[in-house]
């Protein structure tokens, strides 16, 4: 799994270990229309990934200097990163199918 992959070399790059196993959750969008069906999936996916970053505020700065958090700047980095490639790959699956 490419996404799965690229966590990994993500964490070992960033962190010099290997990488705990990801938490994942699976989304299910069905239709008639498979093209319709993987546009919306794509949307919703990738909307519902933003807003769970922004409610949890993985982007905020307000860890950095709290005890016990030096790890976590890092692992937001990695974060933004992913949640910006998914965001372009959506567009442009988006784009695509138009």
């Amino acid at each position: 799994m490419p996404m799965i992959e690229e966590y990994r070399k993500t964490y070992r790059d960033t962190h010099g270990g290997e990488a705990p196993p990801p938490l994942m959750i699976d989304l299910t969008y069905c239709h008639r229309d498979s093209a319709e069906a993987l546009r919306v999936a794509y949307q919703a996916c990738v909307s519902y990934y933003l807003a769970c970053l922004e409610h949890y505020e993985f982007g905020g700065r307000h860890f950095e200097h709290t005890k016990g958090y030096r790890l976590r700047r890092r692992r937001q980095r990695a974060d933004l990163g992913h949640s910006r490639r998914a965001d372009r790959q959506a567009r442009g699956a988006q784009g695509r199918r138009r």
